[in-house]
């Protein structure tokens, strides 16, 4: 290869990599689940600490399973509590609740995620904006039938920036 080809393939590289960072994650963060079952009274809490900038962040929540997990979906309540401190140094509270759902085998059977001897599974959840010197406490749950589930190993939260089409002003 010429070394001509060597540095357009090697400039190539770095602009696929460097497109393929899409946003800023400000926050990435997984909890093991001891003895890979999650019961439903164990709510898995992040705390996400004072953001620096206002932006527009989107939630994304993953969860790691394995073989030993036996049911076609999983349904996840995700709490997102926002600390929001105003100009007067009062403090005001946005909540939101929301519900997800994970196809964990597809109609015909075929298991879903990535990963060799687990799997994972993630979705988005919300998009939403916070000031500077806001704070973010996210909590999961489960909300199947059954109390406990096997199988589960871990279960994160990703907080991923984007900055906002429309600066306030």
């Amino acid at each position: 290869m010429t070394i001509r080809k060597r540095h357009l393939s090697r400039a190539l590289l770095v602009a696929v990599v460097c497109t393929a960072c899409v946003g800023n994650k400000s926050f990435d963060s997984y909890q093991h689940l001891s003895g890979e079952e999650w019961n439903r009274q164990n709510i898995l809490t992040y705390n996400i600490p004072t953001v620096h900038a206002h932006d527009v962040y989107k939630t994304n929540v993953g969860v790691r399973f394995n073989d030993d997990y036996s049911y076609r979906n999983l349904a996840l309540e995700v709490r997102q509590t926002i600390h929001r401190r105003d100009t007067l140094s009062r403090d005001t509270i946005i909540e939101y609740i929301d519900t997800i759902h994970f196809s964990v085998y597809d109609n015909k059977g075929k298991l879903q995620g990535a990963g060799l001897f687990s799997r994972q599974l993630n979705s988005d959840v919300r998009i939403f904006s916070m000031n500077e010197g806001d704070s973010l406490v996210v909590s999961l749950r489960h909300i199947m039938h059954d109390a406990v589930l096997y199988g589960i190993e871990d279960a994160g939260v990703n907080l991923i920036g984007r900055k906002p089409r429309y600066q306030r002003q």
